[in-house]
């Protein structure tokens, strides 16, 4: 009987573990592929989109020449809440400018957030002579998890892009590591 009972124990003890390792397998893998995998998985599934200013916006005189969006085109699956999401995160261009008055719009954003900290907007991004500012009080970039998907990544990018002439903004988003694609929310 006791030899039945530690085989009996045994059996549930091997299948627990393995139920156990099944359910803490992530999906995905996102910051952890195997090397061959690191572009396919992380930096091929996001895309930009550059949308001029089609009139002369300004704030506090510094001219805003259009928005740049960065979003992921593949789901990622959130382990928390059991779904698929797409992460994103936008910025107005700026013009080569003075950037305590932008500092400015970056901290009054930050404070009228009501998002959680890491889900708060008001980055401030530094391309060339131009300065890149998250206008939205909160961005789609963490997972229920609270890990960012967006910020470390368009960090990437923008470090990549071949910054020849830093005048030229066009020049600056054609050399992103990155396709070109259109943003739906």
């Amino acid at each position: 009987m006791k030899t039945f009972l530690i085989i009996l124990f045994t059996f549930i003890n091997v299948n627990y573990s393995a139920a156990q390792e099944n359910q803490t397998t992530k999906k995905g893998n996102y910051f952890t592929p195997k090397p061959g995998d690191y572009y396919k998985n992380v930096i091929r599934p996001w895309s930009y989109q550059y949308i001029p200013s089609s009139k002369k916006e300004t704030y506090k005189s510094i001219e805003k020449i259009g928005e740049i969006i960065f979003f992921r085109t593949e789901p990622i699956y959130d382990n928390v809440a059991k779904k698929y999401w797409k992460p994103d995160i936008s910025y107005d261009v700026y013009t080569p400018a003075d950037f305590k008055t932008l500092s400015i719009l970056s901290d009054s954003i930050r404070l009228q957030s009501s998002c959680d900290s890491i889900n708060t907007g008001g980055d401030i991004q530094f391309v060339g002579n131009f300065i890149l500012v998250n206008s939205t009080s909160c961005v789609n970039c963490s997972s229920s998890s609270k890990i960012d998907y967006c910020r470390l990544l368009v960090k990437k990018f923008l470090s990549e892009a071949e910054i020849k002439n830093a005048n030229n903004w066009n020049a600056i988003i054609r050399s992103l590591p990155i396709n070109k694609g259109y943003f739906r929310p």
